[in-house]
């Protein structure tokens, strides 16, 4: 659930084509495990999640300038508080 702090983000026409193929790719997966995609919306998180793990440098760049905050890496999570 991603609802405790609702932003606005700007996208660029960059980040909508990616985020659009990451769509098309996410829904044939669930309609293979025959999950309506319908259901499950995509949510900017999991995409961000994404491309944190499988995106090229670009998309990263892009997703970071978006959330227009200091990230931080910890254990392979990426949060926007130090977790130390």
């Amino acid at each position: 659930m991603y609802m405790a702090h609702p932003q606005i983000f700007t996208f660029k026409i960059f980040i909508k084509e990616s985020m659009e193929a990451y769509k098309k790719m996410r829904d044939e997966i669930l309609w293979a495990q025959d999950i309506n995609p319908e259901n499950k919306p995509v949510h900017f998180m999991d995409y961000a999640n994404y491309i944190f793990r499988n995106g090229t440098m670009l998309e990263k760049r892009e997703v970071t300038n978006i959330l227009n905050r200091q990230l931080y890496i910890h254990n392979e999570t990426v949060t926007s508080v130090p977790l130390i």
